[in-house]
């Protein structure tokens, strides 16, 4: 059973780019498996010598609690479905003892497989498209991703993680010998998709950071001859090049960026603006300014308004600026209407309040404290920290393409922490 446990976690992990219904068969296969072989003893001395894991388990109590309070019953019981990976992961996954290297490279492993699967099937279906109405635009951002539930942007967060394992993961029992050069067709079909989904910041952080990070090692190791090296730095140099001085859809992604008027995010009359007058960046400072203007004028700093009522406070405040078609009753109601407040740590303060926030701040910087002695630190290090910038401008637990994918890896991650420091204290012994 407990073998079998292990397999199932890198079944789990093979599913999370997937349409939702996989990865949720996934997540209650693995659970019962679980009780299978429960030592309850075990688990709850774990939890109580990795308190870290606590933070998890206390964040989701809160949302729970304010079930009490939110108006909304209905919302706030499908919101408290939707993080049930916030209480379950850190349990069964969080207080293993057997994160071994060769687990965590076969749950790396299929993962890694899982996105390539998807990427491949995504491309092909754009392709395909692309054949019979001759439309370019079936390549890029949402609408290479229509065909699954989560968006561009959240399959992009996936493969930054991805290409980071086949960049800097140290693989001990996969891709060995000849299958060196799977590797290498797996980096190149992924780096193709990932460039296609267009993600801003995803995209700014792989050449912005990852790139240089990865030639410098590159340069400094002898693991590579000198031809692989030219030939890899010289694809690195000329897509950097193409993306900036040729007109494609890619760098029109980021021209708003850099033009657009950010008066709009600051009106107090939205009278004949419509959503298509937003750009990303500034419908994100205009609905965080909505949250915050929520936050103050109803006192919600200490216990939040409860998971089920956030949304309903962001339509009237968006209603009170005279933001069009935002009743509930109407017919051609507002895309604006229910939207998060694309800020994961607002939308944590605005639901539970400030020890909500204090459990989640916890939860996503305490990471970075135990990476220093950790093997494979570099992936574990680029995932924390890509996590915190994407949640920044995404409310990324609010959604399964979310919740579940970071709770695993971050869960993993503990779960790895605490095999090594028992394996190493057992070696000392």
């Amino acid at each position: 059973m407990q073998q079998l446990f292990r397999y199932l976690l890198a079944i789990l992990a093979f599913t999370i780019p997937f349409p939702f219904i996989f990865s949720a068969i996934g997540i209650g296969v693995v659970a019962l498996v679980w009780l299978l072989q429960l030592n309850a003893r075990e688990v709850v001395r774990n939890l109580w010598q990795r308190k870290i894991l606590l933070a998890w388990i206390l964040l989701y109590a809160l949302f729970a609690i304010s079930y009490t309070y939110s108006e909304n019953k209905d919302l706030s019981a499908l919101d408290l479905q939707t993080k049930f990976s916030l209480l379950l992961f850190p349990i069964v996954i969080g207080t293993r003892n057997d994160m071994t290297a060769q687990n965590l490279e076969r749950i790396f492993l299929g993962f890694v497989t899982g996105v390539s699967v998807i990427a491949t099937y995504l491309l092909c279906q754009a392709g395909y498209s692309w054949y019979q109405n001759r439309d370019t635009s079936v390549f890029f951002y949402h609408s290479l991703t229509s065909n699954v539930d989560a968006n561009a942007v959240y399959e992009a967060w996936y493969t930054v993680l991805s290409l980071t394992l086949l960049l800097f993961f140290k693989w001990r029992y996969y891709f060995k010998g000849k299958q060196r050069y799977l590797k290498i067709l797996l980096l190149i079909l992924q780096l193709v998709f990932f460039l296609l989904l267009s993600s801003r910041l995803l995209i700014g952080i792989f050449f912005l950071f990852l790139i240089p990070y990865y030639a410098v090692r590159l340069a400094n190791t002898s693991t590579y001859n000198k031809n692989i090296k030219i030939i890899g730095l010289s694809v690195a140099v000329v897509t950097i090049i193409l993306l900036l001085f040729t007109n494609n859809p890619i760098k029109d992604r980021y021209k708003n960026f850099f033009t657009q008027s950010y008066e709009i995010a600051w009106l107090d009359d939205y009278t004949g603006i419509s959503e298509g007058d937003f750009s990303n960046f500034t419908l994100r400072i205009f609905l965080w300014r909505m949250g915050f203007e929520n936050i103050r004028e109803h006192h919600l700093w200490l216990k939040g308004a409860g998971n089920g009522d956030v949304t309903e406070l962001q339509n009237r405040k968006m209603a009170e600026h005279h933001f069009i078609n935002m009743q509930p009753d109407q017919v051609n109601r507002s895309p604006f209407y229910n939207i998060n407040l694309h800020n994961m740590f607002l939308q944590t303060l605005m639901s539970v309040g400030i020890l909500g926030l204090i459990c989640f701040i916890l939860i996503t910087f305490t990471p970075f404290l135990y990476l220093k002695d950790l093997i494979n630190n570099r992936v574990f290090l680029i995932f924390h920290i890509t996590a915190i910038l994407f949640m920044m401008q995404e409310a990324s637990l609010q959604t399964q393409a979310g919740v579940v994918y970071y709770s695993f890896i971050s869960c993993i991650f503990w779960a790895y922490v605490y095999t090594q420091k028992m394996n190493k204290s057992l070696r000392q012994g």
